[in-house]
């Protein structure tokens, strides 16, 4: 037991770094000392603080092998993980995998969008979280402006911004500069999602369908091909009108 927690507060260290706390992540699973669904949400998401999604992708791995149940928990944590270690396109896959997402993992696929500047990806996920008749709440809608204002697209972020006003939720103070005239944008590179192939799913496959078993459609090893192609290319969501939030958008 002492070994153990050792072990995880290497991984939860901000001193250890990725390649540490990977190592420490690695170790926990060679040693079986990742037992419990909550083990392995644990070390996801303190993975996920250090930026290392491969060993974060790693533990949720085992977690199947272990035939433990992932839940909306560990999807999200997976998602963020991958975000914040720079592979959105992982990310995505992982979305992509969730046979039913609900409000929390949409609005994780949404933030993974916003992270990337792909703005209409982002409203078109919106969208099928109204289609699948979940409410975007204030998080989703901050999400998919963040989206807007990393790709400089003033116009659908206003109508975002009206919409979130139409439904009476407070959007983010500094979201809000978006709708300034004077405001000065920094223009930010492209995605850093990977375009290298077309994308094989489409919005269409994202929203979800009725499911009594696991959270995840199959295992994530190997991954769907579902590389996203950048807004500028055939295959992506061509029109923000597509989004149809309260007829607004």
């Amino acid at each position: 037991m002492a070994h153990k927690e050792t072990l995880f507060a290497v991984v939860r260290s901000i001193k250890s770094g990725p390649r540490k706390a990977s190592q420490a992540a690695s170790n926990l699973l060679r040693l079986g000392l990742v037992e419990t669904d909550r083990d392995h949400l644990a070390l996801i998401r303190a993975l996920g603080r250090q930026g290392a999604w491969a060993a974060s992708l790693e533990v949720f791995e085992s977690m199947q092998k272990a035939q433990l149940q992932p839940s909306d928990l560990h999807c999200t944590a997976l998602m963020r993980a991958c975000t914040k270690g720079g592979d959105p396109a992982t990310a995505m896959r992982v979305f992509a995998e969730v046979a039913e997402p609900s409000a929390m993992v949409f609005a994780a696929a949404i933030s993974t969008c916003g992270a990337a500047g792909d703005w209409e990806i982002a409203l078109d996920i919106l969208s099928a979280m109204e289609d699948a008749e979940l409410n975007p709440d204030l998080v989703s809608f901050n999400a998919a402006l963040a989206a807007c204002q990393r790709a400089v697209k003033s116009k659908p972020a206003l109508r975002l911004l009206e919409e979130i006003r139409r439904r009476e939720l407070q959007p983010d103070v500094a979201l809000q500069a978006t709708q300034e005239p004077k405001q000065k944008t920094r223009i930010l590179a492209p995605s850093t999602l990977d375009y290298s192939t077309p994308a094989q799913a489409s919005v269409q496959n994202i929203t979800p369908t009725a499911s009594e078993g696991p959270c995840l459609k199959s295992t994530l090893n190997p991954f769907p091909d579902f590389s996203l192609r950048p807004p500028w290319e055939s295959g992506a969501a061509t029109d923000a009108s597509r989004v149809h939030l309260g007829g607004v958008l």
